[in-house]
């Protein structure tokens, strides 16, 4: 069905009862205006069925309803319920740059939408993206593998400032959000903020829920950064979780209960939370900051954080509380990886396993007033080689010369 304009209201898709009962108790009283005032109606298009059809229908009747790249109304995704999609969400917007957009639903696990192409993302935004804010979706994968939502960036045309609020991932995905860019003119796709960011018990990834640098060998991304994590719950069953291929300078803030339940994984916990595989990345780019986290490492192969960062980068870890699980592995692992020679501080924090450190590295370390969970019988006080029980270890040519612990 197709949207049927009253002043600015919109009611798509669903006009019989429940669409009116929806346009009742959104539409504004009647009252006397000044004559100066104008009356704009329903701030909203709403799309009231879980299809693809009326989806792709509301997606159409709020494109044609724009100042420009400014949209007049937000869109509601206003159902309670599961959108079987087979179409991308960007097919009826065209490629002009969109300012402004406010994609809503009606809360995580009520408003789903599920996608099932391992070959199509979800979204994909090449420069579409100004100005954006998506919330209270749940996205659900319906094939093993399913790409979700791609933004590329290059010098013409561009995505930046956005924030995605309370939006879920369920099932398995290649990735959530990839961030990807061309060899020459890769730039922007940055300033973003993911606000309670959810993950259930068996979501999964093969690439990573948050991967900036998604084409691997293109160092222009480097371009990509400034991000935020806040108040996150990435509670998710096995894959790696943020994946900064290129720089990132990144802050996670809040609680953050991130946790490898392997609940899709035959049970094994198993993944990076923080990847940062590349060492050497353009000036100012390579900062990691975490603050308050509480991830539950629940097996030896779930790790907090692999990096190869250079000595260039600066990792913060402040007050992080990763013992919850250590009374149930008394032999200690490695949980913390460092491959380059990074600037790395733990700060106030409660360990669960040991720091590595690989290869040549030669890391500048501070850990200050940090300690780990007696019943693995690590010895917090001391960095020794493999075969000791210090919390801090090397491995292969790596040297814990510059390693401080007070």
């Amino acid at each position: 069905m197709t949207a049927q304009p009253v002043g600015r209201r919109r009611i798509v898709a669903g006009t019989g009862l429940a669409g009116a009962a929806l346009f009742a108790a959104l539409a504004p009283k009647a009252q006397a205006l000044p004559a100066s005032t104008t009356r704009v109606g329903l701030p909203y298009t709403v799309i009231s069925v879980p299809t693809d059809s009326a989806v792709q229908a509301g997606l159409k009747a709020w494109r044609t309803n724009f100042n420009g790249s400014f949209p007049l109304t937000k869109l509601l995704f206003g159902f309670s319920g599961t959108a079987d999609l087979k179409t991308p969400l960007e097919a009826a917007l065209g490629t002009g740059q969109i300012q402004a957009l406010r994609w809503e639903g009606l809360g995580k696990r009520s408003t789903v939408l599920r996608w099932s192409s391992a070959t199509k993302p979800l979204l994909s935004a090449y420069g579409l993206l100004r100005n954006f804010d998506i919330s209270d979706l749940t996205l659900q994968s319906g094939v093993s593998g399913a790409k979700g939502l791609y933004l590329r960036a290059d010098t013409q045309k561009t995505n930046q400032d956005g924030a995605l609020r309370r939006v879920e991932w369920m099932g398995s995905w290649d990735y959530g959000i990839g961030l990807d860019g061309q060899v020459s003119s890769a730039n922007l796709n940055s300033e973003m903020v993911f606000d309670q960011p959810a993950l259930s018990n068996d979501a999964s990834f093969t690439r990573g829920w948050l991967v900036s640098g998604l084409t691997r060998g293109i160092s222009q991304q480097n371009q990509f950064l400034n991000y935020v994590i806040r108040d996150s719950k990435l509670e998710g069953s096995h894959g790696d979780y943020v994946v900064l291929n290129y720089g990132g300078s990144l802050n996670v803030e809040g609680y953050a209960s991130w946790i490898h339940t392997g609940q899709a994984n035959g049970g094994a916990p198993a993944g990076r939370m923080l990847y940062l595989p590349k060492g050497s990345n353009g000036d100012s780019v390579m900062f990691l900051r975490l603050a308050g986290m509480r991830p539950e490492l629940r097996g030896p192969k779930s790790v907090f954080i692999d990096s190869a960062w250079s000595g260039a980068s600066c990792i913060t870890i402040d007050n992080l509380r990763s013992a919850a699980n250590a009374f149930k592995f008394p032999t200690a692992t490695e949980q913390y990886t460092f491959r380059g020679d990074a600037r790395v501080s733990f700060r106030d924090s409660h360990l669960q396993g040991f720091v590595g450190l690989h290869g040549s590295a030669k890391p500048r370390m501070i850990l200050d007033n940090t300690q780990c969970a007696s019943s693995q019988g690590v010895d917090w006080t001391r960095a020794t080689p493999s075969a000791g029980k210090g919390i801090v270890r090397t491995f292969a040519s790596a040297s814990a010369a510059n390693v401080r612990i007070r």
